[in-house]
């Protein structure tokens, strides 16, 4: 009967001390789950900044691109519309007879600051919507034919131009602020995409599987501290016991002690190699290493100056 005592109290005694590593497992579980929730979380954040800060992004460039070919349209009309004025009937003045639309943009070429590579679908379609302007300027005209003089009042001419350069000054403005905005969202997704980056690797560090060692390693303690006292204790409650001459029969409770101090010794280094290994100690910041230099830096910088004040005062 004492026996079954000592028996029960090794394992009641055990049991305090794997409750204390079922704690440890149960709370590093916790921790890593809810690490995980707060990871989820902000990636899910970061995937809606992204999805607002690539809507933004998009529509910058396409307001961009939209700037960018009208620009394009409107240099082609003015070529045409100088061509037209101030070379088609002078400087450039082929028989209408035969002439074709690609022989006016040859003539564009020739007499305007373009080349065959800046020529573009619009220059022709111009071409085309001002055939007749063109014909009618390379008609021989009589000698008391007058060429149409443009009766414009010089002050709407001014007016005109004034109009028209406050509205270039603006078009450029809105068009640095769409570049502005456009590489500002494109940083703050490349700094989001690598956080996120970060953050999943940091996810799938913490998988629930990594506590499956420290599990199996918790049950060899909880059987030996444990489960072996309370099979020893079980079966002498059923009467299988083996009678022998009391010298030899020490040696049962004193395996059963060995056995339960080898489970609670376990349990004790299992549970004192997971708290002084973890690790609590900072990195070193990439930037005082950075701050170190630049300090060098400054510092040899102020010699040179010094040695060159007194090379000046020498």
């Amino acid at each position: 009967m004492t026996l079954i005592q000592f028996y029960g109290s090794l394992a009641t005694t055990a049991s305090v001390f794997v409750g204390i590593l079922t704690a440890y497992l149960v709370t590093r579980l916790s921790n890593l789950l809810s690490e995980r929730s707060r990871l989820k979380q902000r990636i899910e954040s970061i995937d809606t900044e992204l999805e607002v800060l690539l809507k933004d992004h998009d529509y910058r460039i396409e307001r961009l691109s939209e700037t960018e070919e009208r620009w394009v349209r409107e240099d082609a009309e003015n070529h045409v519309d100088q061509f037209i004025k101030y070379d088609v009937g002078s400087d450039w003045s082929p028989s209408p007879e035969g002439l074709t639309v690609e022989d006016a943009l040859d003539g564009l070429v020739e007499h305007q600051d373009v080349s065959e590579d800046d020529l573009i679908m619009h220059h022709a379609e111009l071409i085309e919507r001002r055939w007749d302007e063109i014909i009618d300027e390379l008609q021989p005209r009589g000698p008391l034919e007058m060429p149409q003089v443009n009766m414009t009042d010089a002050s709407i001419t001014a007016a005109n131009w004034i109009i028209e350069a406050l509205w270039n000054i603006y078009d450029r403005e809105q068009y640095k602020a769409h570049e502005s905005k456009a590489l500002e969202a494109r940083r703050e997704v490349q700094q989001l995409k690598e956080e996120r980056t970060v953050l999943e690797e940091q996810f799938e560090s913490l998988n629930p599987e990594q506590l499956q060692d420290s599990i199996k390693a918790a049950v060899i303690p909880i059987s030996l501290s444990v489960i072996f006292p309370l099979l020893i204790r079980f079966l002498h409650e059923l009467g299988f016991v083996i009678i022998v001459s009391p010298a030899v029969a020490l040696i049962e409770p004193i395996t059963v002690l060995v056995v339960w101090l080898i489970g609670f010794f376990w349990t004790l280094r299992f549970v004192w190699v997971r708290v002084t290994g973890s690790n609590t100690e900072l990195p070193d910041s990439p930037l005082s290493k950075r701050d170190e230099n630049e300090e060098v830096d400054i510092e040899s910088s102020n010699i040179e100056t010094q040695n060159a004040v007194q090379s000046q005062n020498n």
